[in-house]
């Protein structure tokens, strides 16, 4: 999933998306970048993985990057960002989306969870 936040490019592929649903997956990640890319008003994109807290493909994360690197565009692992995959996400994305890895069990944010993926963050 790659989301992006100029606010009428999203609606516009949004839009896109919600008519053209069968030609979308077809598209090679290359030509989805052109395409999302054109006119150079991206302003980031995001790579998610399933759902919520489930890690991206590292290697589609790799080949986004890749390709948006060309374009000066930055991307974001937007989900799956925990202790264990943060530094190898940090060598790939040019930054990261965190939310559920710095919670302790009563829901809220962990001190002591920040401090230590921070740690492992700025390695």
């Amino acid at each position: 999933v790659i989301v992006y936040w100029d606010a009428d490019k999203v609606r516009d592929f949004m839009t896109k998306e919600v008519l053209d649903q069968t030609k979308l997956p077809e598209q090679t990640t290359e030509a989805l970048m052109n395409e999302l890319c054109q006119g150079g008003f991206m302003g980031g994109l995001c790579v998610s993985g399933p759902g919520a807290g489930q890690e991206a493909s590292m290697g589609y994360l790799e080949e986004v990057s890749s390709l948006a690197k060309k374009k000066n565009v930055p991307v974001f692992c937007n989900t799956g960002c925990r202790h264990d995959t943060i530094e190898r996400i940090l060598q790939i994305a040019d930054g990261a989306c965190v939310g559920t890895a710095l919670k302790g069990p009563d829901g809220r944010v962990d001190l002591e969870k920040v401090k230590s993926f921070m740690e492992i963050a700025r390695r």
